[in-house]
């Protein structure tokens, strides 16, 4: 019997000990997650960073797009407005050579 009590002490004792043991393990595990946690927000907060600076450099990209658009369509206005004065002037050209050589053929 007293070999019993003996051994039925002895597993208290060691289960007492295997729960503090435990206990210490859950306390670590828990300050591991916590510093994880910490890390994650951070890493978060990088990331969301970093995706405000690349929609504002898309929306300066963006900006620049539509000023080439615009001076583009200034381009294309300014080349036609070109493009009726020299057919203008070639127009004027052949009227006047016609008109010299309909009332002044031999000069």
């Amino acid at each position: 019997m007293a070999e019993e009590s003996v051994s039925q002490d002895q597993h208290r004792a060691d289960l007492l000990q295997l729960r503090g043991e435990l206990k210490e393990e859950i306390a670590g595990i828990r300050q591991d997650v916590a510093v994880l946690s910490k890390n994650v927000e951070h890493l978060t907060q990088r990331v969301d960073e970093g995706f405000a600076r690349v929609d504002k450099n898309f929306d300066r990209i963006d900006r620049n797009f539509d000023r080439i658009d615009r001076n583009l369509d200034r381009l294309h206005i300014t080349v036609q407005r070109q493009m009726w004065v020299l057919v203008g002037v070639v127009v004027l050209g052949f009227v006047g050579g016609v008109i010299k050589l309909v009332f002044f053929p031999g000069s």
